[in-house]
């Protein structure tokens, strides 16, 4: 197999992909295709490419899918031109998981609980200020409008709080600490529970309807940020 991986590094970097690429390319490579005989059955008899490159795509974690089906479609096109072969032979059909990744993160527990957050967040406190806040930035303290119970989100660049009841911000502690209380350097939205990765500020503002990144202008800070 290491012929073909030679070839097939040396064909990829002529085209201009650069070497981080290639390497990933490879890695995921060597995965799938493992020795020069499973790589002539994959080749050459039909169908077994497309049945074999399904199975080993769908046991991939969902972040992998998208490389994986970038390097074999490369590695084919390089195996396709030097063995002379009809590409049409070589296209595998892979499944559309979009819709169900959609339909996956609109289903998700933590869009309710987003959308009963958006209302208290105030003129100025938009997706970005969300999608970079940890838990050390929540503290326990009264609305000064309403006098209600809240947990307090602060934003320290921007110097603006928000005053989220107490009983919502629990249920998203529940969610991002994944049933217990969240440590206080996970993301205040997490793209999953207890991933150190924040949720992105466009699936916030897609899961909440806020349509403006909300930055508080200077000369209005103080009225937003009481005490500053």
């Amino acid at each position: 197999m290491d012929g073909y991986i030679e070839g097939f590094q040396a064909w990829a970097k002529a085209r201009g992909l650069s070497d981080s690429t290639v390497r990933a390319y490879i890695a995921f490579l060597r995965g799938f295709l493992r020795n020069p005989e499973r790589v002539g059955h994959l080749l050459f008899i039909p169908g077994e490419l497309e049945k074999e490159a399904l199975a080993h795509e769908a046991s991939l974690l969902d972040g992998s899918r998208r490389m994986f089906r970038s390097a074999l479609r490369a590695f084919l096109r390089f195996a396709g031109e030097k063995e002379s072969i009809d590409p049409a032979q070589l296209a595998i059909a892979f499944p559309d998981r979009r819709a169900a990744r959609w339909k996956g993160a609109v289903d998700s527990p933590v869009v309710p609980i987003l959308r009963q957050m958006a209302p208290h967040l105030g003129p100025f406190f938009g997706p970005k200020a969300l999608e970079r806040l940890k838990w050390h930035n929540v503290t326990k303290g009264t609305d000064p409008t309403s006098g209600v119970e809240s947990g307090v989100i602060s934003d320290p660049s921007s110097f603006v709080k928000a005053w989220i009841p107490i009983a919502i911000m629990r249920t998203l502690a529940l969610w991002a600490g994944g049933g217990r209380a969240p440590a206080k350097d996970l993301p205040l939205i997490p793209s999953e529970p207890l991933s150190s990765m924040p949720m992105s500020a466009a699936r916030i503002r897609r899961f909440t309807g806020i349509k403006t990144s909300r930055r508080i202008p200077a000369h209005l800070r103080p009225r937003y940020a009481p005490g500053v």
